[in-house]
């Protein structure tokens, strides 16, 4: 854990410098996560901690959220 010690104090640097309201850095090794930490909050106004849900996952499909994605292109 202690590699990741310079994650957390740069990602804090970034939400002490509003130049980020909150982040998530999560680091996976061979499919296992093997850093995860939440720093910051997740709005700005009421300033709630940033906690991890576990609500989606970024490689989920736009569409299983959105409908209107259902059908879409990427160009090129």
């Amino acid at each position: 854990m202690s590699r990741f010690a310079k994650v957390k104090d740069l990602m804090q640097r970034y939400v002490d410098e509003r130049r980020a309201v909150g982040v998530h850095p999560t680091v996976l090794l061979r499919g296992n996560c093997v850093y995860s930490e939440c720093v910051g909050y997740r709005g700005q106004a009421a300033k709630p901690p940033l906690g991890e849900e576990g609500r989606f996952h970024l490689a989920d499909p736009l569409k299983e959220y959105i409908p209107a994605f259902d059908h879409m292109m990427v160009m090129s």
